[in-house]
This record gives C-alpha cells, sequence and structure tokens, in this order.
C-alpha cells in the first residue's frame, strides 16, 4: 500500500527532476555476480553516467582501463584489481567534478549493489572514495513503487 503522503512527494520529485534535467545524472554499473563465490565481493565491470538534459553519457570500465594501459585481452583476467582501480580512480574522480549534481539510479540502495557496494570496493583496492551526500540520490524503482504502488509494473 502506497502512502498519500509518499505518492505526492515521488510525485514533486519527478516534477523537479522534469523541470532542472542540467541538475540530474543518471547511473547504473554492472558488476561481477552478487554471490561471494571467491570470498571477496562483486567486483565493479563498468558504470555508466548519462547526463538527463542532452544524454551525453561517460563510461568507466574494465575493458576501457585494459585499452588504455595496453593491456591485452588475454592478459585482463591477471590484470583485474589493477584495472578494477583505475575505473573506480576515474569514476571517483568525476563524481569529485559533480559531486554537485543530482544522482538518479535504480535500486542502488544496499552493500551488495549500490552506491556503498561501489565504495566499498574501492576501499577494498587501497583508495579512499568521494562520498555522494544520500541527499542527492534518487532511486526511480521506488519513486515509481510511491507513485503507481507495489504491482505497478
Amino acid at each position: 500500500m502506497t502512502l498519500y503522503s509518499d505518492r505526492q512527494t515521488a510525485l514533486r520529485e519527478i516534477k523537479e527532476i522534469d523541470s532542472s534535467k542540467k541538475d540530474y545524472l543518471i547511473i547504473h554499473y554492472a558488476c561481477e555476480n552478487f554471490y561471494e563465490e571467491n570470498g571477496q565481493t562483486s567486483r565493479i565491470i563498468s558504470i555508466a553516467v548519462r547526463k538527463l538534459d542532452d544524454g551525453q553519457t561517460t563510461l568507466f570500465s574494465i575493458l576501457q582501463a585494459a585499452e588504455l594501459k595496453k593491456i591485452p585481452l588475454n592478459q585482463i583476467k591477471y590484470e583485474l584489481d589493477t584495472l578494477e582501480k583505475e575505473l573506480l580512480r576515474r569514476f571517483f574522480k568525476f563524481v569529485k567534478m559533480n559531486n554537485h549534481k543530482k544522482w538518479i539510479h535504480w535500486s542502488m540502495r544496499d552493500q551488495n549493489y549500490g552506491f556503498k557496494a561501489i565504495e566499498h570496493r574501492y576501499e577494498v583496492l587501497g583508495s579512499r572514495p568521494e562520498i555522494i551526500s544520500d541527499d542527492n540520490k534518487f532511486d526511480l524503482a521506488l519513486m515509481l513503487v510511491n507513485i503507481y504502488g507495489q504491482n505497478y509494473a
């Protein structure tokens, strides 16, 4: 059951996003599977960030990092930590330059899949992430549930 106040808040947020698209980024990322088969958290494979106003997309990926470091495809599996750290270094540099923006995401709310998972992986690799304020994160999946209810799809 969706509360009326939650629905009104979500509708206001959607209207705000639509009226100031230049202030918003959309983020999505890919990682290895969620099951800790090797005793570590899921490695980040790629992160895409799209500007809502003009659709320009910035991609951070292991493959890009390998290409920039001139690592052949058949050697990537031996350099995964280095490449993941490089993609995350570039991503968090982007975050720092865009920390005033608001980030739209789809259910990136927890330690297994979300901003915290990305931050954790960077810490595991020995670096300190740039933190995006929770006030600047907007979960589109949750907004749709608040507007249309649990079974909207």
